[in-house]
């Protein structure tokens, strides 16, 4: 993974048209989760890496 400043990466989501971003930090990982960030409504969502899929497909279709 690279390690680049946030707002590098938020600049770069929104230039690459994203609609979410997935963060994994340690803690978050050690528990398999996820947090996804939302770039439209700035709504922050905790999922199960498992399940990342599912809440990308539901999350995307309802606020779409």
């Amino acid at each position: 993974l690279e390690n680049k400043k946030m707002r590098w990466i938020f600049k770069h989501a929104e230039r690459a048209g994203a609609r979410f971003i997935c963060f994994v930090a340690p803690d978050e990982w050690t528990h398999e989760k996820v947090l996804l960030k939302d770039l439209v409504d700035g709504s922050q969502t905790v999922v199960p890496l498992q399940k990342l899929c599912e809440a990308l497909a539901r999350l995307s279709s309802c606020r779409s």
